[in-house]
């Protein structure tokens, strides 16, 4: 067997077999997909004979216009929408959230004196059944309908979501997704189990939008624990670092509490969703091709750049963001976090999955020389609690929080392992305030031509130095975009046409021609 022979048999063995069409799926599309909306009840605890400090701030009617209100400033359930490019809200299960008197005996702080031994999370679990088992005993609420599986379990969040204002004794800045001990209610004819999002009166419209993000299916956060370098993906998602801006001031009372954390979900938690559509480009092949912004509402604003030799669970999602200065949009706080730099741009995310398209947990440690240099020497090894990750300028760096401006070109795109994917991005000029950008994705791959290789038979045409093309046409179509067009020596009488796309050509060796 001949030498090209034997390597195209080789070559054949590491193709890959027929496959379908590659599509959003293959990267997690829909994993974690949600309905059309989700039933949300509010519960004020109102602690009568408590402290004052510890009673809600903000009537019922405030509470459901913060929550499902049409202000676009003012409303959870808008947030969604813009989020999920219309495809997800939150309605209100009750036209007024309910309102139960609690005791004192009642709060945790009542609850721990009453088990001195217990931690923690045993109070908190006592407690939150408490207030649910008191919501639910109210007459007239037909919480049963909302048992979409009629299985005679009502399965919060899924079912329905809990959301309990001032759930804490203590931390009216906070907030967060609790377990409760299963209830029935008075007349046995339900139950409810799960978890309620409690949320503190005083906390910030980021961290109850953080939290709502937990409830829906994110399982991990999407930011470093304790790094002295900062918060990785800070003011790029709002499942990152939510605290933009003062806490401490009722926030029904104060319109100024909704601006700091108007902050857009990451486009990896919305493919998971169902909200996001992305275009998946071949990143050996590269392009030129416009992003929308993600405020847009277009679900196919996102590309996914992905290698078939990488598989799909490692991948990068390009999207552009912008700091928007319409009230009506809800990116208000894009990269708030970077201290002079852009506010405008390309957004680049790298991505490790899980078999089941999630991220992976907390401790996460990447194969990274780039991570590991920006570490202080002492810390050691990058301890993610997430594999999404937001890579900024101008090194590529994880800490920077800034997207990539007008006119950029990043360096060479590396996976986790370090591996050069020899491609780098390429950001055309941006007028302000524009609605997209271009994007030029540079594949810097060798192609190759022989012109005395045409007329040889049974030798495939690959582009590759072993098998190339034999003529210049097949070669500067095939070549990826912003590649290398590598010509062995020799003539071809063809006419050049136009090309179409940036590429550098090279004579390999000795004279070629072209043309006449």
């Amino acid at each position: 067997m001949n030498r090209h022979l034997l390597m195209l048999s080789a070559l054949m063995m590491l193709l890959p077999g027929p496959a379908g069409a590659v599509g959003p799926a293959d990267f997690g599309y829909g994993s974690a997909q949600l309905p059309d909306h989700r039933a949300v009840l509010v519960i004020i605890a109102d602690y009568a004979t408590a402290p004052v400090a510890t009673n809600v701030a903000g009537s019922p009617e405030e509470w459901q216009q913060f929550l499902f209100g049409a202000d676009p400033a003012l409303s959870m359930r808008n947030y969604m929408l813009e989020n999920s490019n219309g495809l997800f809200s939150l309605n209100p299960a009750r036209t007024l959230p309910v309102r139960v008197a609690m005791m004192a005996a009642d709060s945790q702080a009542g609850i721990l004196a009453a088990n001195p031994g217990w931690n923690s999370g045993q109070v908190d679990v006592e407690y939150f059944g408490r207030v649910v088992k008191k919501a639910i005993d109210i007459p007239g609420f037909p919480f049963a309908i909302f048992d979409t599986n009629h299985n005679g379990v009502l399965e919060c969040p899924g079912e329905l979501t809990l959301v309990l204002i001032n759930g804490f004794n203590d931390g009216t800045n906070a907030a967060g997704n609790f377990p409760f001990t299963q209830q029935q209610n008075g007349g046995q004819t339900f139950t409810v189990a799960g978890s309620v999002l409690g949320v503190g009166h005083k906390c910030t419209f980021a961290t109850i939008a953080h939290e709502f993000g937990h409830s829906l299916g994110i399982p991990w956060e999407l930011y470093t624990g304790g790094s002295p370098n900062g918060l990785v993906n800070e003011g790029m998602t709002i499942m990152s670092q939510t605290n933009f801006g003062s806490q401490g001031v009722e926030i029904v009372n104060d319109p100024s509490k909704y601006n700091p954390g108007r902050l857009h979900f990451d486009p990896w938690s919305k493919l998971r969703f169902g909200w996001t559509r992305p275009r998946i480009v071949e990143i050996r092949t590269g392009g030129r091709f416009d992003i929308p912004i993600a405020t847009s509402k277009k679900v196919d604003a996102p590309i996914i750049l992905y290698d078939p030799a990488k598989g799909f669970h490692e991948y990068f999602i390009l999207e552009y963001r912008a700091r928007s200065g319409d009230p009506t949009q809800y990116d208000a706080n894009f990269a708030q976090a970077s201290l002079g730099g852009t506010t405008a741009g390309l957004v680049i995310w790298q991505v490790a999955t899980q078999n089941d398209h999630s991220s992976f947990p907390n401790n996460w440690a990447p194969t990274d020389p780039l991570l590991s240099s920006l570490l202080v020497p002492t810390v050691g090894l990058p301890a993610y609690s997430s594999s999404i990750l937001c890579r900024c300028p101008p090194a590529l760096g994880v800490f920077a929080n800034e997207p990539w401006g007008s006119g950029t070109t990043t360096p060479v795109l590396r996976w986790f392992d370090g591996a050069s994917t020899a491609t780098r991005l390429r950001v055309l000029p941006l007028a302000a305030g524009a609605d997209r950008i271009t994007v030029e994705i540079l594949a810097e791959y060798d192609t190759w031509v022989d012109f005395s290789s045409l007329g040889i038979p049974f030798v495939p045409e690959l582009g590759t130095v072993d098998f190339p093309y034999n003529t210049f046409f097949e070669g500067k179509e095939n070549v990826s975009y912003g590649g290398h067009l590598w010509i062995k020596p020799g003539h071809s009488a063809e006419t050049v046409l136009n090309l179409s796309k940036p590429m550098t050509i090279h004579a390999a060796g000795n004279p070629v021609t072209i043309g006449q």
